[in-house]
């Protein structure tokens, strides 16, 4: 398991503990992951950091406008 920072535009939103290899695949494949806030956000980037935790980046929703 690690920790996981999920941020986004620079801020962190969550921070959870996930497995390593769901991390490498959910990067792998840009997947979507849903935050407490109930929003899905595209997995952009993934470093480790110095602490051993990783930064994961986000990229927010994108909404479709009806028409």
């Amino acid at each position: 398991m690690i920790i996981a920072h999920f941020i986004v535009k620079g801020e962190e939103r969550e921070l959870r503990q996930v497995t390593e290899q769901w991390l490498h695949e959910a990067c792998a494949n840009h997947e979507n992951v849903l935050l407490s806030d109930g929003n899905p956000y595209e997995i952009v980037d993934m470093h480790y950091t110095e602490s051993g935790h990783a930064r994961v980046d986000l990229m927010a929703p994108r909404f479709a406008r009806g028409g």
